[in-house]
């Protein structure tokens, strides 16, 4: 992820927060979450979400549902738009807070997962296929884990 640096009125400032995926971190993401996907025995659509919430990138596995594609995208949309993960906002619902429930925005269904670099929100990831939303969940985790060396 990189950080990007701006001139405005004269004063340089640095953001990651804004375009810091690149289209090839996203791509290489959703790869990485099919790959999972694969292994835990579904076919998924994966979205690739900045921080606005804005797609990135995109892909359906063969034989995903139907349903996955639009699922995928407000997955990865309710993640960046909240900076949690989805499977948060299902645990917060069925607790203390289920006002979640009524956010603009909000897909309270696991498989949506924040991007972050420290604490600033880059991104999201949304999976969506498999028939347990805990396996889309687990899918997009992965996606985040490190490149094995």
């Amino acid at each position: 992820m990189k950080n990007y640096k701006y001139l405005l009125l004269g004063v340089f400032f640095s953001s990651t927060s804004l375009f810091a995926l690149t289209l090839n971190e996203a791509k290489k993401l959703a790869e990485k979450a099919d790959a999972a996907a694969k292994k835990e025995g579904f076919a998924a659509s994966v979205a690739v979400v900045n921080a606005e919430g804005t797609l990135l990138y995109f892909q359906r596995a063969d034989g995903a549902p139907r349903g996955s594609v639009k699922a995928s995208q407000a997955k990865a949309l309710a993640s960046a738009s909240y900076g949690l993960d989805t499977n948060d906002a299902v645990n917060a619902i069925a607790g203390q807070k289920p006002q979640y429930a009524y956010l603009p925005d909000m897909t309270a269904v696991a498989g949506g997962v924040v991007l972050k670099e420290g604490d600033t929100v880059v991104g999201a990831i949304g999976v969506s296929g498999a028939a347990d939303d805990q396996a889309d969940h687990r899918a997009a985790i992965a996606a985040k884990a490190p490149d094995a060396q």
